[in-house]
């Protein structure tokens, strides 16, 4: 094969990222009490979630975060 040919077989193919976000938005407690009920029915384990935060300028609503990434 010529110098500078695409032939796929000498490239390195990247697996693509595929990311998963879910919001919990809501009372501390109740952001809480939601992420434990996630981890007893085995949907996602507690420490794959961020601390509660407490939202700015809100009613006292606070925002927790699961990120994922999957390769595919």
């Amino acid at each position: 094969m010529a110098k500078g040919s695409s032939d796929r077989s000498d490239r390195e193919v990247q697996p693509e990222k595929q990311r998963l976000q879910i919001h919990l938005i809501g009372h501390k407690e109740f952001v809480q009490d939601t992420i434990n009920q996630f981890h007893a029915h085995r949907i996602a384990d507690r420490i794959h979630w961020s601390q509660p935060m407490k939202i700015v300028h809100s009613d006292g609503q606070y925002i927790s975060i699961l990120s994922r990434e999957r390769l595919r």
